[in-house]
């Protein structure tokens, strides 16, 4: 009878070996953390954001986001589990000071409008940084900028567009970062900007440019050009309906 027992109990004791050993890779895995905002516990998941502020993907379907204030970038399977994730704050490679757009050419290499750091990084599609084009400061030089806020990849003509906010002015530059064309002056006339923000091609290689306002001046409106820079025409006006 004592020896049935005894047996019982080392085969109890196994399995719960067992589950123990099962279960506590799991937990590890699962551990959470908490980002304390007012006293209040937030959970922190790996697709945390704190202003998400650019959105591409690339040729195999992977979603990169931007996070202006997380001064990270994210990439995500379609169904939103995160792959990878880089950057952090500074003005080193691969570090960020506001990262407010991105775009992804037809190799999936990953650009990146630093804005604050007045610059564009190019990374490969895991993060590896390649080069970075501009971030000697803010200047007006050809091929440098002032606060880039916008980006566009051509890739039918492997070509890349940059709304130059500080400097009223788009820079077409090629995937390496040498500097091809510039247009736009300050103004809110046809061809000039006051804030411009975003900026979007079509099939066709026209450029768009989405204008907005600044210190006053208002400038709310379309910009249409053709891939040299010569103004077509513009719509919008100040407004809500």
């Amino acid at each position: 009878m004592k020896l049935r027992i005894l047996k019982k109990r080392i085969v109890e004791s196994f399995f719960a070996f067992i589950v123990l050993f099962g279960f506590l890779p799991a937990v590890a895995m699962a551990v959470e953390t908490y980002k304390f905002e007012r006293m209040t516990p937030v959970l922190q998941q790996p697709w945390y954001f704190m202003a998400p502020s650019g959105l591409a993907t690339d040729s195999k379907g992977f979603i990169y986001v931007s996070d202006l204030d997380g001064q990270c970038v994210k990439k995500f399977t379609p169904d939103g589990f995160l792959v990878t994730k880089w950057g952090s704050y500074g003005q080193n490679p691969g570090e960020f000071f506001q990262a407010i757009k991105i775009a992804i050419d037809k190799d999936d290499y990953v650009y990146v409008a630093d804005s604050l750091n007045h610059r564009i990084q190019k990374f490969t599609s895991d993060g590896k940084f390649i080069s970075v084009w501009g971030g000697t400061g803010e200047s007006s030089a050809d091929g440098a900028f002032g606060a880039p806020t916008g980006l566009v990849v051509d890739n039918k003509n492997s070509v890349i567009y940059v709304a130059d906010k500080h400097n009223y002015r788009v820079q077409k530059l090629t995937l390496n970062g040498e500097f091809i064309s510039k247009w736009g002056t300050q103004g809110t006339g046809d061809g000039q900007f006051t804030n411009p923000y975003a900026i979007a091609i079509d099939s066709a290689g026209n450029v768009y440019v989405a204008d907005s306002d600044k210190n006053g001046v208002v400038n709310y409106c379309i910009q249409k050009f053709s891939p040299d820079g010569n103004f077509l025409l513009r719509w919008g006006t100040q407004g809500s309906g």
